[in-house]
């Protein structure tokens, strides 16, 4: 064998996983060096660093930051009113900064109507008010650090001081220096530290004061009273704030300036920042004041994690249990170098002629498979339990950095066109002849699927209708052998507190049923939000209610058709198949409302699908063959669907986990790397517990149904289900 061959030779799944174990080592010490060194202020991360996806959409370092609509805005502001917070905010500077309040108060606007924006000379100074919502916002024309400014500031130490000041400017400072460097460097700086004092002052009363750094100008597009501006001036102005500011309790908005700078050419005039610049620069502000009192799934920045409950606690402590347990039996096998002569298959010994023999070996065949089934229950629990609290640490902590996602038709269909092509490499040929929608051919489709469904959820394609409506055909085929993945996802939604619907196992065969039954006590806290909401599942049922219909349909026309050995097969099965898909794809392309396609969509789902399996069956040649990349990815797609919303993607689908920042492509590699060996294990576990939790034996299956309801019962009566 070459050293080549032997390399490949270790090439495993089990190599793979272990490879995928010391990633996620490394990555949590890797995380943990930087909390300790640079804290774990999301806020900070949020006013400091980010960057321009292809879409123009700005996205912080390491946390995802909610878009706010109006709605969201006035909601915001009305929540906190009623919270008893003190909604005002200054904005005191420049014409930039004059620009960044009105683009604020637009947000809050009805009808884009109010008296207090018509156009005023643009030294003058503006105020907002929403009775409504207890909103103040004022600008103040403060274009130089002088004692204008420092006046405000000591006359709010005295008064009732604003939730948030938002100020900075340099352009008057620097057109009043003719271009001396030593003499702007000096001035600016002087008014900078006399800013220090009454800013700590206002921290200390509860105020969040920002300092805008400045954008760079194109001096092509200035106007005349303005060419004297010059980049380098700005940015000795952005130094000398960074480095007297850096010691006050003043938060240096750096992730403006890469704002502005990233759009600089959509400047009207190279000086005022472009509308996109300004709307971002709002978000950001927004999503600074907001997001920790509105817990947006999509919004981490600012935003800190809920403690744990008591039920979470409780899980917790089960899994360290278990992992606690697991691991010091495997270590004291380990240890004592013990080895199990009996399986745990329960394959009898061989007989044994001599009497005195036979009662030894009597006693082996009794008291050895009993260790056996011990050791590998205890240890595929500790396995388990080490894969849950990855999750928890994935999903409900901000240990691990998280993302918005972000969607392009490059980004969607490059991968899955890169994944087709693999799957064609790895083409194999069928052993057991061929037959049509055999188990590989199943397999292979359901991997398929899988890919394209974790494509459409880590690029964020729900909003493309047609992508959309092609996913959601999914669910025909997911609705047997489900025990593995309802037992899976009852055991997440413990640990990571989130409801069973998430993972798509809901029932979908009946409105009312599920109405009346399901939405009732005490099991109801288990689908419903905490505020009683359903609309996930109302939305979900819409689309998916008869795919159980369909799917038994089916299955029972394919078992008939397989007994009478008539299976069509014709050219002209073939011609109407491919006119079906290509029917189905025109629908899809040509529907605009998401409810009208949802619900033609649920009369027509198995359209594409019976178009599919006929072309994938059109000769033998087809049917002997399939994909084993596709297959493989198949037998796993039950923990694929389960486990992608937690450690593959972030905050319950709705962000992508970052365990490499600033690499966004090779993070999506290693992420998907440890996310597919995770679930493959998670397949391999469940496999194995699976017994032990439904035996074949009915009393023991009475047994843990009790034993389930016993430690059901007290957390139902601790969580108010009773």
């Amino acid at each position: 064998m070459t050293s080549a061959e032997h390399f490949i030779s270790l090439i495993t799944i089990t190599s793979a996983k272990k490879l995928a174990t010391v990633l996620v080592i490394c990555f949590i010490i890797y995380h943990g060096v930087i909390h300790l060194i640079y804290g774990s202020d999301s806020c900070k991360w949020l006013l400091t660093e980010g960057r321009y996806k292809g879409d123009k959409e700005w996205q912080p370092y390491g946390c995802m930051m909610h878009h706010y609509t109006q709605t969201d805005s006035r909601r915001c502001m009305r929540y906190l009113a009623f919270m008893g917070h003190h909604n005002h905010f200054v904005f005191a500077g420049d014409a930039r900064i004059r620009q960044l309040y009105k683009s604020f108060v637009s947000q809050f606007m009805i009808d884009g109507k109010a008296s207090d924006l018509t156009e005023l000379p643009e030294n003058s100074d503006l105020g907002f008010n929403d009775g409504q919502l207890k909103l103040n916002v004022q600008f103040l024309w403060r274009p130089r650090l002088d004692n204008s400014m420092i006046a405000d500031l000591r006359g709010w130490m005295k008064t009732d001081a604003p939730s948030v000041i938002v100020t900075g400017s340099a352009a008057a400072a620097i057109l009043a220096n003719n271009n001396s460097d030593t003499q702007l460097y000096s001035e600016y700086n002087t008014g900078l530290i006399r800013l220090v004092q009454p800013i700590d002052f206002l921290a200390k009363k509860g105020s969040q004061f920002l300092w805008l750094l400045q954008d760079p100008v194109l001096k092509e597009r200035l106007p005349v009273q303005l060419l004297s501006l010059d980049n380098k001036q700005i940015n000795l102005c952005n130094k000398a704030a960074e480095k007297i500011l850096s010691h006050s309790e003043a938060r240096i908005w750096q992730s403006s300036k890469l704002v502005g700078t990233g759009v600089l050419e959509q400047s009207p005039d190279g000086y005022l920042a472009s509308p996109l610049s300004l709307r971002h620069k709002v978000q950001i502000l927004l999503n600074t004041y907001c997001n920790d009192h509105m817990n947006f799934d999509d919004g981490s920045c600012c935003s800190y994690p809920e403690s744990a409950t008591t039920l979470q606690l409780l899980s917790l402590s089960a899994l360290a249990l278990f992992l606690t347990i697991g691991g010091g039996v495997w270590l004291y096998r380990k240890l004592c170098k013990y080895r199990s002569e009996v399986s745990y298959s329960h394959v009898t010994t061989e007989e044994v002629q001599d009497m005195e023999e036979a009662s030894t070996s009597e006693v082996i065949q009794v008291k050895q498979p009993e260790i056996q089934d011990f050791y590998i229950l205890v240890t595929s629990l500790a396995l388990f339990s080490i894969i849950l609290a990855y999750f928890y640490l994935c999903d409900r902590t901000n240990f691990f950095m998280k993302e918005n996602k972000y969607y392009s038709e490059f980004s969607f269909w490059l991968p899955l066109g890169y994944i087709l092509a693999l799957g064609l490499f790895f083409t194999e040929d069928r052993e057991r002849g061929p037959r049509v929608l055999n188990r590989e051919q199943t397999d292979e489709w359901r991997g398929l699927m899988q890919a394209v469904v974790l494509i459409y959820h880590v690029t964020g394609a729900k909003n493309v209708l047609p992508i959309y409506i092609l996913v959601t055909t999914q669910n025909i085929f997911w609705k047997f052998g489900r025990i593995r993945t309802e037992s899976l996802a009852v055991f997440r939604s413990k640990t990571l507190g989130s409801r069973i619907d998430n993972y798509y196992t809901i029932h979908v065969g009946a409105q009312v049923f599920f109405e009346k039954v399901f939405v009732t006590r005490p099991w109801k806290a288990l689908f419903v939000t905490t505020d009683d909401d359903i609309r996930e599942w109302w939305s979900r049922w819409r689309v998916d209610r008869y795919s159980v219909v369909w799917g038994l349909t089916f299955g029972a026309a394919l078992v008939a058709l397989q007994r009478i050995d008539h299976i069509p097969g014709t050219a002209l099965s073939s011609v109407l198949a491919l006119v079906s898909l290509i029917a189905y794809t025109t629908f899809t392309i040509l529907c605009h409302s998401v409810s009208e396609c949802e619900e033609i969509h649920s009369y027509v789902a198995f359209i594409p699908i019976i178009g599919y399996i006929a072309l994938r069956n059109a000769s033998l040649a087809l049917r002997g063959k399939h994909s084993a990349l596709l297959a493989g990815l198949g037998r796993i797609s039950l923990e694929t669907l389960v486990a992608q919303g937690h450690i593959w993607l972030a905050a319950d689908s709705h962000g992508v986990l970052v365990l490499l920042p600033r690499f966004p492509v090779l993070n999506l590699l290693v992420t998907s790397f440890i996310f597919i060996c995770a679930s493959h294990e998670i397949h391999r576990l469940t496999r194995v517990l699976t017994p032990y939790a439904v035996p074949n034996d009915w009393k023991l299956v009475a047994r843990n149904l009790l034993l389930f309801i016993a430690v059901l019962v007290p957390i139902g009566i601790h969580d108010g289900m009773f």
